[in-house]
């Protein structure tokens, strides 16, 4: 196998207990992001019903939320997959990890930015960073996956973006019911009792 150089980047969805076992012993840095768990289901719901690999997923809001909720869903439980890593980062000393709030990124942009350089060691200039978020705002992302200067699989029938839809905070909002809402949040407060993850900072 020809050897890569340094600087590799692996982007996952996967718990921690997969990551490469070299990643972790040799100090390699990990950037964790986090967000609402109500805005992580909406946009897992529109993702799935838009994505043309995934097939006839044509179900309602209320029976994908019930889906979500017991975690019968790609890539499985929401809460499960960050209790896991709160667990790993009790006991793994060697695990370097950043926590970014999604929400955070979104409202204090740059800033999050700049503590995301100074983990990686790096040193931009801000005009360089706000260079780096207009090329990677959503709209400019979209619009790449639509013309088709970015090829991916995560396309709809129409060759249209199935990834990057709003991207804002809140978006719940739009969708839950009162009683949806109760529910969510009594089964979030249960699985994530204790947890350095708050999502209720963000309701």
């Amino acid at each position: 196998m020809d050897k890569v150089d340094d600087g590799r980047l692996i982007s996952s969805h996967l718990p921690p207990k997969y990551l490469p076992t070299d990643h972790i012993a040799n100090g390699g840095k990990t950037i964790l992001v986090f967000r609402n768990p109500k805005d992580s289901a909406v946009s897992m719901y529109y993702m799935m019903r838009k994505q043309k690999i995934v097939g006839d997923f044509d179900i309602s809001w209320n029976q994908f939320l019930r889906y979500w909720l017991e975690g019968k869903i790609l890539f499985g439980s929401f809460f499960d997959y960050y209790n896991k890593w709160q667990e790993e980062l009790k006991t793994n000393p060697m695990m370097d990890v950043l926590v970014v709030q999604y929400e955070n990124l979104k409202k204090n942009t740059l800033n999050e930015v700049r503590r995301i350089q100074n983990y990686l060691g790096l040193n931009h200039s801000d005009e360089r960073l706000q260079e780096v978020i207009n090329r990677c705002s959503i709209d400019n992302l979209r619009n790449d996956v639509d013309s088709g200067k970015l090829k991916t699989q995560l396309i709809d029938n129409n060759g249209k973006s199935a990834l990057y839809r709003k991207g804002i905070i809140g978006d719940w909002k739009n969708h839950f019911t009162v009683s949806q809402n109760e529910e969510f949040e009594a089964i979030a407060d249960e699985k994530m009792k204790g947890s350095i993850f708050n999502y209720r900072a963000w309701n």
